[in-house]
């Protein structure tokens, strides 16, 4: 998607874009930036 990481986050529920990004960067060991540069096609 090229949402930005701030929407993605509204939209699963996160109230803060920033704590979004800390959750993502625990699980994924990437943050969401990140993630997408890697991953994107």
């Amino acid at each position: 998607t090229q949402l930005p990481v701030a929407e993605i986050g509204y939209r699963l529920a996160f109230d803060d874009p920033a704590y979004f990004s800390r959750r993502f960067r625990a699980v994924r060991g990437l943050t969401p930036s990140d993630y997408r540069a890697q991953f994107s096609g």
